[in-house]
């Protein structure tokens, strides 16, 4: 891993010289990120060596060199920034991208989306009406695991983006690199 970096930049950004990525597969580089996204946490406070975890639900607006660079918006603030790397966009979780299919059951599906926290999805199901619908998202609300889930969908953008996804009517899931579609 010597000689990579991975890097988040905004503009008005604040530079962090630390560590980036999950624990597991730790990645030292850059990351930046603006003031305005720290939350709870004093910003001059911060130290080479402290551990945080980055959360950011993006729409991809641009890719650059095969997929290392990629230009983005935050869906919460509607500002665009980039990801520099292979070793930070592999990190990434997304609702479209899949490598596999698995076939599998309703309670399979259902079990996956209810423990899908801080993970994009896209889920295909029945509404009431009896129309199928394509919604990407990400989990507010579990509920028992044949009852409806309360999820956010990210392609509303001008009216209450929450809907309920019922766990019966679940056709297929696309979630953590697979894909699972319906025995």
């Amino acid at each position: 891993m010597a000689g990579t970096t991975a890097m988040l930049r905004t503009k008005g950004s604040i530079p962090l010289t630390g560590v980036c990525g999950r624990p597991k597969n730790l990645q030292k580089g850059v990351c930046t990120m603006s003031a305005k996204t720290f939350g709870k946490i004093d910003h001059t406070k911060v130290k080479r060596g402290h551990m945080m975890a980055l959360v950011y639900w993006v729409e991809v607006q641009a890719v650059y060199d095969g997929g290392a660079d990629l230009r983005v918006r935050d869906i919460a603030d509607n500002k665009d920034f980039e990801i520099h790397g292979f070793n930070l966009v592999k990190k990434c979780y997304s609702a479209d991208v899949y490598e596999k299919e698995v076939k599998t059951t309703k309670t399979d599906m259902a079990e996956k989306l209810i423990a899908a926290h801080n993970m994009p999805f896209t889920v295909e199901f029945e509404k009431a009406d009896g129309t199928i619908r394509m919604l990407r998202g990400k989990l507010i609300s579990p509920e028992p695991l044949m009852g409806r889930s309360t999820v956010l969908d990210f392609d509303v953008q001008d009216k209450d983006p929450l809907r309920l996804v019922d766990h019966r009517s679940i056709k297929s899931l696309i979630l953590d690199n697979v894909k699972y579609v319906l025995k």
